[in-house]
């Protein structure tokens, strides 16, 4: 047997490794894009099921009224307060327990959002770079033309094309 293959089998569960933790990174974004068509923005207010009473609004014009003279407050100094935006990072997106020995429930639509990535690296390894250059290019320059091409579409029957500029044969 040759020494020379003897890191495979470790390269392989680091490279594995890597990848999980970037389809759980772009799962996080994806959640975080879905998020943003939320109004209000989930994370602006602690009006949401996840905030405690320790949550401080921060966009909340009394807050930026009280310390206005002052704009190095020191959260840690009495109340321990917590921003919006951090109790929607931990409580609503990572829903973090008191410990391990709290398991804590399965998030849905975190799930979904793994789902969904996993299924789109899968279609970019099966496919290949080259098609996946394809779609790509086609997303970056189609998805725009969209909302110009629907602009007086009402019902799915009677959408007319606003713009013949959009209409560009990318995929051959």
């Amino acid at each position: 047997m040759s020494s020379l293959p003897t890191g495979t089998g470790y390269s392989t569960i680091v490279i594995q490794l890597y990848s999980t933790f970037y389809i759980i990174i772009l799962a996080w974004a994806l959640l975080y894009f879905f998020y943003c068509f939320r109004d209000p923005l989930p994370w602006a207010t602690c009006n949401n099921p996840w905030n405690t009473d320790r949550c401080v609004d921060l966009t909340a014009t009394n807050w930026t009224e009280i310390h206005r003279d002052n704009l190095r407050v020191n959260w840690t100094s009495g109340n321990l307060s917590e921003s919006s935006a951090s109790e929607f990072w931990h409580r609503g997106i990572l829903s973090m327990s008191g410990g391990i020995q709290e398991v804590g429930s399965v998030k849905w639509e975190l799930l979904l959002c793994l789902l969904a990535c996993w299924v789109a690296c899968y279609f970019c390894i099966w496919k290949g770079v080259h098609f996946t250059g394809k779609v790509g290019l086609g997303v970056r320059i189609q998805g725009p033309c969209i909302p110009l091409k629907l602009k007086t579409c009402t019902d799915i029957s009677s959408c007319v094309w606003q713009d013949n500029r959009c209409d560009v044969g990318l995929l051959e």
